[in-house]
This record gives structure tokens, sequence and C-alpha cells, in this order.
């Protein structure tokens, strides 16, 4: 039993009831002399709460404290009360992660998991009634665990108010006293402020809407809590001086004309304006615009300025000349636009030049039409298409005396380049060895198109056409990929892989079965067949005395309501590529008819029915009959045998004529897929090693009529698919991928010696993946619970240091369900069905995708584990950015042994002294914590160097933190008891190479 958290557990119930009184109670050294430091306050009924419950008229209040103070890993207890009146309602939220509130009895319970200070907001009401809802706030402070006594903080220098203008950057600063650690939380009017958990509150760039604002400091440590005074933030707007953001521009008139300078500026307001020429002031002009009217020749000249004024200093504009012309000259046009060749999608521009009394004015205009925005003296057109081909872009230039038109220039725009688009793939191709063939490619984009065929990637020689044309291929050639690499000057495209099959030369038809003479009455009907061996396909053609049948062109000839004209001599010439060859001459009597009943013996192997069933029936002699199988419950049809030991192909219907002493057996045996039918899983991956994108695991049921359902798994994605087991059990699908090429899934259901377990591959045509697996047991010895690790690599920084943990229950249906870590932290689950082998297939998907562990587990006792297995972890480039960024593949020999829980109080390790050792990684230096392990399991920290570990006797797993010798860095740890060695094992987090845990025997 934990008595540290029951014991907490039961104080925290006592102290709510103690008003203003804090206990600090020590648990029996048999514990290892760690404290349970329990501090709740309690207040006054009304006091500090305010909320008002109209239950039967009375004003009700929360009466349970506004604070309260929990130890990081161990139990903690909070009841939300009400009074006068009673209320059957609550909530808490947001919570710490660990505690859960109960809605109806208003208790906080749990285990906290991380420390700091939490606001959460308490609700009490009578059966959720809008009205008759309370609320207010709790203030919950998680300290970390393994601390004792102390003195609660206080304040030793307060914040200090402040007041800044806008921009600047403001500090608030505390000095707190107490037993360290000591937690810091700045708030703002109140509110926690996210981030702000140091001793210095630092502001940056502050804004005049943070004014006002109300900062205050709360500090925690195990001992209590302390708020500092409130300091209050003045924020004055900022004084800019002025800045000019408009210069006046130089300004051309004629003389006698009017001319104007305008100064914009930005600063803080009033701004005055002074306008300058030369230096000196010019009274009267203190506008933002200076308006000079009638200008005269002696008025030209530069050194017009305005200085711009305000109390926070001054800013002078640049110098504007004014240009007075005597008279105005009329544009001329000196440089005329010239045409363009541009490739669709470029830009184009056109220029023109003019001479003549400023300012001159440009209009572009295209077949005489002004173009809108077009009033530059370049015309610059983006993008430009084929339609914008042609002539009449022309520009006319204005001045105050008159406008000049330019020529017009023409645009011509080509057709965008386009890169390669291959139209036609050249398509896969199976030929007998010694013929020709071709592959063909079509391709549309600008012209011209080179076009390169490939082999296996490498160039043909000469092969640069459309077509390419191999003669006389080989049964070496067979396998070949052949692609095609077109090129233009855009770019380039390859098609698609064509394979190449080259079966060997034909066999010229050898006739296997030859047509038997038969002799017949009138008006019955008669079939002869032939069948023959060699290269298919075959043609056959009927002939009758010699001459060709018009129509029987297959491998049974069929005759109809026979007369005595039919009679004569039947052969069969048969043909293929290698040639042809000609039956043997059957003879067919047809003799008038003459009654000739007889019976039929009907043979039925196995169980099922034929019907109609002809056995009692009175069969006249050469008429044909059609009778059908139809297997028993359990059972299929495997075929007809006719006079045996003739058989015929297995359809379940066949067509006979009768003949005397006539015997027609029907064979059924039973459903292979009845002892075979069960759930299957397993794995599949390439043969040489394992790889991400081929491997992966798959899950099928099978009935007991050959149909399935099943799915399989690559990376994150599943992939479901069904269908049905043939005779033989074994089926073929093809599975369609939106982020892939189809994959191909061969399957087949072991039988006899191979009764249990299901076998295939699976491939995308470019990678192979042998599959394999187990059917699971309807009940498994193997169930219970177990522990897991996965090795880390020691020496070799690429790789992770640490062991991998998990935890793994079989259910009595053998469906075993694993969750885990792994060295560098990421988390993995898996769930499939331990075999009727005792073999678990597992693999997990990780890193979103981006990695996978796959590995065969093999369940036998031995000494030391009851599971092991090869297991292949591997980890992409760029699956983290801060552990292994470049990736790895690593193997692992992964142990477990079977997991017992212990009594209350008992042990999960046999130990009373262990040592929990610390190394490898990123550790500046292995490292070491003495430990005690009492009644519970409870772990006591028998070094000076800090460390807390919690077991959790349930599962078998462990976890804590330590802080490093050195450095002082905090580091969190976990990982599981292998109680057959009587040692634990795990990894260190938080540090980029995952340091190796070992928790044993000194």
């Amino acid at each position: 039993m934990n008595i540290r958290k029951y014991a907490s557990l039961g104080l925290a119930v006592v102290l709510q009831v103690l008003p203003l009184t804090r206990v600090v109670v020590a648990t029996t050294p048999a514990m290892g002399s760690s404290y349970a430091i329990i501090a709740t306050w309690i207040a006054g009924v009304n006091a500090l709460m305010g909320g008002i419950d109209a239950v039967s008229g009375a004003s009700t209040t929360i009466t349970s404290p506004t604070s309260a103070t929990g130890t990081n890993g161990v139990a903690f207890s909070y009841r939300i009360s009400t009074g006068p009146q009673a209320a059957n309602t609550f909530a808490a939220s947001p919570l710490p992660p660990g505690l859960i509130v109960s809605t109806t009895t208003g208790r906080i319970t749990g285990t906290p998991t991380t420390t700091g200070v939490y606001l959460i907001g308490l609700t009490a009401s009578d059966s959720g009634i809008a009205n008759r809802t309370i609320t207010t706030n709790l203030t919950l402070t998680i300290i970390a665990g393994g601390v004792s006594g102390g003195t609660a903080p206080s304040f030793t220098t307060q914040p200090t108010s402040q007041t800044v203008t806008a921009g600047a950057n403001v500090n608030f600063n505390v000095t707190a006293s107490g037993t360290a650690p000591l937690s810091y939380q700045w708030r703002l009017n109140g509110a926690n402020i996210s981030g702000a958990t140091s001793a210095t509150l630092a502001l940056t760039s502050v804004t005049v809407g943070q004014s006002g604002g109300s900062y205050t400091c709360f500090v925690t440590n195990s001992a209590g809590n302390a708020t500092s005074s409130a300091a209050t933030l003045t924020v004055n707007p900022a004084i800019i001086a002025p800045i000019i953001t408009t210069q006046p521009a130089n300004q051309s008139v004629t003389a006698g004309n009017n001319a104007s300078f305008t100064v914009a500026a930005s600063g803080t307001a009033p701004l005055s304006y002074q306008w300058r020429l030369n230096g000196a002031d010019i009274g009267g002009a203190t506008s933002a615009t200076l308006v000079l009217t009638s200008v005269t020749l002696g008025q030209s000249g530069g050194g017009y300025t305005c200085v711009v004024t305000n109390i926070a200093g001054s800013a002078t504009s640049s110098a504007a000349t004014l240009t007075v012309t005597a008279s105005a000259i009329a544009p001329t046009i000196t440089t005329q636009p010239v045409n363009q060749t541009v490739t669709g999608g470029n830009n184009a521009s056109f220029t023109v030049a003019a001479s003549g009394t400023a300012p001159l004015s440009y209009q572009w205009r295209l077949n005489g039409a002004n173009i809108g925005g077009a009033t530059n003296a370049t015309l610059a057109l983006s993008s430009v298409t084929v339609g914008q081909s042609g002539g009449g872009y022309s520009c006319v230039v204005t001045n105050i005396a008159e406008s000049a038109t330019s020529s017009a220039a023409t645009l011509t725009v080509n057709a965008a380049l386009i890169a390669p688009i291959i139209t036609t793939q050249p398509l896969n191709r199976t030929v007998t060895a010694g013929t020709n063939v071709s592959f063909i490619v079509a391709a549309t984009g600008t012209a011209p198109l080179s076009y390169q065929w490939r082999l296996n990637g490498a160039d043909i020689g000469g092969a640069t056409g459309t077509t390419l044309s191999l003669s006389s291929v080989t049964a070496g050639q067979s396998g070949g990929s052949y692609s095609c690499y077109v090129s233009n000057a855009a770019g380039t495209a390859t098609s698609s892989a064509a394979v190449l099959t080259v079966n060997p030369a034909p066999v010229a038809p050898t006739i296997t079965t030859q047509p038997i003479s038969r002799t017949v009455t009138t008006g019955t009907n008669v079939s002869f067949t032939v069948t023959a061996s060699g290269t298919s396909p075959f043609s056959y053609q009927w002939r009758f005395n010699g001459a060709n049948i018009s129509g029987a062109t297959s491998a049974a000839l069929t005759l109809t309501s026979l007369t005595t004209g039919n009679s004569g001599s039947y052969s069969c010439v048969v043909t293929n590529v290698g040639g042809s060859a000609t039956s043997s001459a059957a003879t067919l009597t047809v003799n008038a008819a003459v009654s000739q009943p007889t019976t039929l013996t009907l043979i039925i192997h196995g169980q099922g029915t034929v019907s109609p069933d002809l056995r009692s029936a009175n069969l006249n002699i050469g008429q044909l009959y059609t009778v059908t199988a139809t297997p028993a419950a359990g059972y299929v049809f495997t075929g007809w045998t006719v006079q045996s030991p003739s058989t015929v192909p297995s359809s379940r219907t066949i067509a006979f004529a009768m003949a005397s002493n006539l015997v027609l057996q029907a064979t059924f045996v039973p459903d292979p897929s009845v002892a075979a039918a069960g759930v299957y899983n397993g794995l599949f991956f390439e043969n040489d090693v394992v790889r991400l994108h081929s491997a992966g695991q798959f899950n099928l049921a099978l009935n007991s009529g050959e149909n399935f359902s099943a799915w399989l798994q690559i990376g994150a994605t599943r992939l479901p698919f069904s269908g049905t087991f043939d005779a033989n059990l074994t089926a073929t699908n093809v599975i369609v991928r939106s982020d892939g090429s189809p994959l191909t899934v061969e399957l087949r259901v072991g039988q006899n010696g191979e009764a249990g377990q299901i076998f295939g591959r699976v491939t995308d045509g470019v990678w192979n993946s042998p599959l394999s697996g187990g059917r699971a047991a309807t009940t498994s010895p193997l169930a219970g619970d177990y522990t897991v690790v996965i090795p880390g690599t020691s020496g070799n920084s690429a790789l992770p240091a640490g062991d991998g943990y998990a935890t793994l229950h079989v259910a009595s249906d053998g469906l075993g369900t694993m969750s885990g870590i792994l060295a560098d932290g990421a988390r993995f689950s898996q769930s499939a069905y331990v075999t009727e082998d005792g073999d678990w297939p597992l693999f997990a998907s990780a890193y979103s995708g981006k990695g996978v562990i796959v590995s065969w587990i093999k369940f036998a006792s031995l000494s030391t584990s009851d599971l092991n297995g090869t297991l292949v972890w591997i980890k992409q480039a760029g699956a983290s950015p801060t552990s292994f960024p470049l990736g790895f593949t690593n193997s692992a020999n992964t142990i477990g042994s079977i997991y017992i829980a212990p009594a209350a109080s008992g042990k999960a390790l046999n130990l009373s002294g262990a040592v929990i050792n610390f190394s490898g990684g990123s550790l500046s230096a292995n490292f070491n914590n003495v430990v005690s392990i009492n009644a519970g399991s409870q772990v006591v920290n028998l070094s000076a160097n800090e460390m807390v570990t919690t077991i959790m006797t349930a599962v078998g797993s462990f976890t804590g933190q330590v802080r490093e010798p050195g450095t002082g860095a905090l580091h969190m740890y976990g990982g599981v008891v292998l109680q057959k060695q009587n040692a634990g094992y795990g990894t260190m987090t938080g540090v980029p190479t995952g340091s190796r845990v070992i928790f044993a025997a000194p």
C-alpha cells in the first residue's frame, strides 16, 4: 500500500474542517523518513466569496478555502463546500494535469503531475439551474515532492510603480526570502501573466493601452505563499519630432503663370511651417503650401525649402528648384518606339523620347485608342499573350503649347514554350522469343522535341525516335524496363517504365486427347472433343470427310438432331504460332432411331447432391443430358469423372451424351476454409532490410465460407480490402492508394502441416515484401501483464543511448495491447493478437508517419525473460528538429518479463536497497543515486543528490526526476521493472540522446 498516498488523502479531509490551521505530519520511520506536508487555510463562511444562491431564499456561498497546496506525485483531495444551503452540482476548471472533479460531490482528487500555481474557477449550483449558481476562484499550488518543513515566502523588496513614455521597456522586480525553491507568478489585475515566472517581470515597448495596469507577484514554496503589493504602470504618449513625409517637388512653369511648392510632415501636433529661399525666411509663408503668383524669369533657381517645427524639434525639407521659361515650345519626338518580339508570358516595353517645353505629358495608344494608365515615357506590358500581337502602339506627347504623336510600333508575341508532356505512355509487352517488338511514346510541347529511349535507366544508343523497335528478342531481354526521356527548350519529361516479358519460343501443337468414334441414332446429339499441348493460344478447325466444317472452330464439336447423312469421318486441325497438328479421324455412325433405353450409373463421392437425379430413369443412348452438382454445407465440389478414370473440368454443371454402361461420378471434399477460419495477423517487409515505405502489418478475418475482410498498414496509413479465397485458399487483391502506386497483395492460408499460418507478399511493382503471420487462438495461455525493454546503444552519438520501455497486456482471447516510450521520448502503441504458435507482431508508426518500429516477438518462458525479439527502429531525417534530426535505423534485441503486481504492502522488485544509475547520452558525466525500497514499493532517496522516484505497482513502470550533479539541470526519467531480472531499465528524457537508466541491486 502507498501509505504516503493514503496518509495525505486522509489529512486533506481533516484539514478542511480546521480553520486557519497549518498541519505538518511526519510518516513513520519505516516510511523512509519522508514527509507528507499539507497546508490548507480555511476562510470563514461568506468571507471573500460574495456568490449568492437563491436556494430557499437564503444567501449561500462557497465555504471551502480559496487556496490550497498539493505535492507533485502525491495524492490530493479538496472538496467544494457551500453554506448555509447545500449545492448538488459542481464544476472546477481548469484543473492541473492529474486532477479530476466529481460533479456530484464537489471533490477534487487525483495525483498532480506538474508543479506550479493554478487559478481554478469553482462553480456550485442547485441542479445546474443558472440563477442558483455561485462561483469563486481557488489558488492551488503544486510543489515538488520530497521537501519537508521550511519557511513560507515573504517579500524583502516590493515592486515599485513606474511612469514611462510609450515605446520604452519596463522592469518590475521583487526579492523574496523563504525555503527554496521559490516559484514566482506575476499577475496583471489579478490574472496570471503567461510565462512570467521569475523574480523580474520584463515588459518591452510598452504602449499607452498598458497604462493603469496593476502588477503583483505571487510567490510560493513548499511552506506557503505570499502576494506582493501592487505596482502601477503609467505610460505617457511619446513626443515625436517632425519628420518630412512629402518633399517639395521641382516646378517648371512659363513666365506669368503661378507656381506652388507643398510639403507634408508627421510628428506631435501642433506643427508650424516657415518657407525659405536660399536660407532666408519668406515673409508670410507659414503654411504647408507656398504659392508664387505671376512668376518671372528672375525667380528661377533652386533653394526653396520649408522648416517644420514642434515642441520636440524641427526638420528641414530638401531644396526644390523653380524653373521659369520665357515661352512654351511644342513637343518634338526625338526617339520613336521600336518594334518588339517576345515570347508569350514575358514582359515587353515601348519607349519614346521628346523635346519641348516642360512639363511634357504622355498618353500611349493602341490602334488609336488610349491605353488606361499608360502615361509615362515608357509603356510596360507584363505577361503578354499571343492575343496582344499586332501593330498600332503609339504615344501622344503634350505640353502647354501643342502635342506630337510618335510613329506606330508593332508587338509580335510568339507562343510560349511548353515543356514536354507525355500523352501516350509505352505499354508493357509480352512476346515470344525470336519475334520483334516495339514501344511507342507520344508527347506534346513546343517543337522540336527530342527523344532518348533508356533501358533500366541507361541510354540506348541510336534510340532517338518516338518508337523503339527491338528485333528478334531473346529470353535474356525479359524483365527489362524501358522508358523514354523527352526534352525541348522548355524542359524535360520521362515516360513511365514499360516492362518487356519474353516468353520461350512457341512449341507446335501435340494432340493429347483424340476424338472418339461414336455410334448413335438419328435425332440425337453428339460431341467430339480434342485437347492439345504446346504454346497457347490454339485455334481449331474441324473437318468432315477432309473438308472444313464452317464455324466449327473450338475444341469441342457438337452436332445436334443427327441424321444418317451425318455419318462419316471427323477430324480436327489444331494450330498455334509454332505450327499445326491434325487429330486422328473419329467415325460417326448414325443409325435409324431405335429405342434403346438404358440406365446411368451415378456415383457421389463425399457429401452433396446431383440434380436431376437420373439414376432410376430410362435414358436413350446418344441423347444429350445435363446435370448439376451441389455440395453440402461444409463441402466443396472438385470435379466430375466420366467413364473413370477420364476426368473432366470441375464446373458443377455438365452435359453428356448417354452411352451404354456409362458411369458418372461427382466428387465432394470438406471445405478447407472451415478448418482455416479465424483471425490472422502478421508483418511484411523486404528480405534484405526493413524499409519505411515497404514494411507494415496486416490483419485478416476469414469466415467458414472462404470470404475474408482485411487491412494492411504502411507507416501511419491503414488500407482496407476484402475478397474470397479459392478452393486452394489462395487470393490476390489490388489496393488502389491515393498517395502511391497500387499495391498487389497475394495471400495463401496454410493447410495440413501449415495450418494456422498465412503467407504471401505485398508489392507495388518495384519492391517486394514477403508476408507472414499466424492465427489467433480462441483462448490464450499467455494471458497476463508483461513489461518490455528496448535496449539502447552505448558509445554511438548517432543512436539513442537510453532503453525504450513499454507495458504489454495480453487478454484471454490473445489480444495483446502495448503502450510505450522510445529512448528519444517518442510514444508508441500497438494492438495485435498473439498467434497459436506464441508469436506477436509488433508494428507501430511513430513521428507522424516518419518512423516505425517492427519486430516479431516470441513468447517463451526462460530463466531471465518471457519474451524476446529482434526489433528494427527507423527514424527518418527531419522527423524531429531537436532529437537526432538526421534520423537513423537501429536494431535491438527486445526483452520482456511477465509482471505480477505485488500486494498493497509488497514490492515490485525484491530489493531492500538499490542503485539507480544514469549513464551515457548527453550527460556531462555518469552518476548514480543510492535508494531504499520500502513496503508498498516506496522508493526513498539516500543520496545527497536531489531525486524522486515512484513505482507504479499496478503496471510495473516507474517515473522520476533527478538533478544532474555539476550542471544542476533537472531531468525527467522513466522505465519498467523486469521481475525475472529483479531490475529496472529506462531512459532519461529531455536530453538529446536519451541517457540510460538502470535500477538494480548495488
